[in-house]
C-alpha cells in the first residue's frame, strides 16, 4: 500500500481550509494510507475526516520541548518509508524535518501567485494542473450522536426543528489574551451595541409576524464575558439574544453550527467550520481580504461585509453599519 505523509499544523480555521486539498488527495490516491503531522487543533478538527488517515503525529512548535520533538519526528519520518510527502507549510523548520526521508516531497509553487488559501493548497496536490471540473469546497463530517445531543440540548431551551436559529459568534479565539493587539480587536470585534441593536430589530420583526426566531451565542467559558457585554448593551435586556454555553465539546459544537440556519460572525474559526457544514453565513471582515481567506463555499451560501468598503474603514470592523447587516439578515431569514 502506498504511504503518504501530510504536513500542516495550524489553528482550527487553517485546518478547515485544508479540507479541499485533503479531499483532492483522497481522490488522487484512492488506495493509499495517510499519516498526518499536525497541531493539537489539527487533530481535533480532522481526526474523523477520513478513516484512511490512520495516524496523527502531533507537533507543537510552541512547546518548550519542541527541539526534542523535532528530532524524534525527523527520525519517525525517515523510518516511515513514505512514497510521497505533501508539506503545506512555508516555515523552513518543517522542511528540515524531511532531510532524512527518501520520499518525493510536494510543496508550494514559487509561481503560484495570489489566490485563495484553499486554492494554493489545491495547487500543491495537483502540481498546478487543473484540479476541478466542479469546485472542491471545505467540508467537515458531523457524528449522528452529536446531532442527537445538540437537538436535545436545544429542545431543553424550547428550540425545535421548526425554529429559525440564528447563531452569533461575536468574538475570536484568544481575544482576551495579552498577545492580542489592539489591531486584532479593531478588526475582529464588532461593537457589543451593534450586535444588541441588530438582534433586537430582528426579534421585533419576528414577533410582529409570529415568526419563530431564536438568536443564540454559543460561547466558550472564556468568551462569555463578551457575550454578557452584548446583553448589557442598549436595549438588549429585552432578551433579544441568549447565551448558550454548554460543556465544551468540538463534535457537539459542529452539530450546533450545522443545525444553525444562519451564522453571523467576524473572520474566525467558527466561520470556517460553519462554511464546511453548509450553514449560511454573514461574515464581517476588516484588515484581511476575504478573497484570500474567506469562506470557501458556493457564493449563495455567504454574504460578506468589508470595513474597507465603507467611508470609515480606518476604525476597523466597527465601520460596518448595523443597518446593512440587518437587511442582509432579513433577506437570508426570509423576513424581508
Amino acid at each position: 500500500m502506498m504511504k503518504i505523509l501530510i504536513i500542516r499544523a495550524g489553528r482550527t480555521g487553517d485546518m478547515v481550509m485544508m479540507t479541499p486539498a485533503l479531499r483532492a488527495l483522497l481522490r488522487k490516491y484512492p488506495d493509499a494510507e495517510f499519516t498526518f503531522l499536525t497541531s493539537p487543533d489539527g487533530r481535533r478538527t480532522l481526526r474523523d475526516f477520513s478513516d484512511r488517515i490512520t495516524r496523527f503525529w502531533i507537533y507543537n512548535r510552541e512547546d518548550f520541548l519542541a527541539f526534542f520533538s523535532r528530532q524524534t519526528l525527523k527520525q519517525r519520518i525517515a523510518d516511515g518509508v513514505f512514497d510521497h510527502i505533501y508539506c503545506f507549510e512555508h516555515n523552513p523548520s518543517y522542511q528540515r524535518l524531511l532531510e532524512r526521508s527518501a520520499a518525493k516531497v510536494h510543496g508550494f509553487r514559487k509561481d503560484a501567485g495570489r489566490k485563495h488559501y484553499c486554492r494554493l493548497l489545491l495547487d500543491v496536490v495537483c502540481d498546478g494542473a487543473a484540479y476541478q471540473k466542479e469546485d472542491l469546497y471545505v467540508f467537515l463530517p458531523v457524528r449522528d450522536v452529536a446531532k442527537k445531543n445538540t437537538a436535545k440540548a436545544l429542545a431543553d431551551i424550547g428550540i425545535t426543528k421548526d425554529t429559525f436559529l440564528l447563531a452569533v459568534h461575536p468574538t475570536f479565539s484568544g481575544a482576551g489574551k495579552w498577545f492580542r493587539t489592539n489591531r486584532d480587536k479593531k478588526n475582529k470585534l464588532w461593537p457589543p451595541s451593534a450586535f444588541a441593536e441588530l438582534a433586537c430589530r430582528l426579534r421585533d420583526d419576528a414577533k410582529q409576524t409570529d415568526f419563530d426566531l431564536r438568536i443564540l451565542m454559543n460561547l466558550m467559558p472564556d468568551e462569555r464575558a463578551y457575550g454578557e457585554k452584548i446583553l448589557q448593551s442598549g436595549s438588549a435586556g429585552r432578551n433579544c439574544l441568549e447565551i448558550f454555553c454548554p460543556k465544551p465539546d468540538f463534535q457537539n459544537y459542529k452539530a450546533f453550527l450545522e443545525r444553525a440556519d444562519l451564522l453571523l460572525t467576524p473572520d474566525t474559526g467558527p466561520m470556517h467550520i460553519a462554511a464546511a457544514l453548509g450553514t449560511k453565513i454573514i461574515a464581517l471582515f476588516a484588515g484581511r481580504a476575504p478573497e484570500d481567506c474567506g469562506p470557501f463555499v458556493p457564493a449563495e451560501q455567504v454574504r460578506i461585509f468589508r470595513a474597507e468598503e465603507t467611508a470609515r474603514s480606518k476604525i476597523g470592523i466597527a465601520a460596518i453599519p448595523v443597518d446593512d447587516v440587518y437587511h442582509a439578515c432579513m433577506k437570508m431569514i426570509g423576513l424581508d
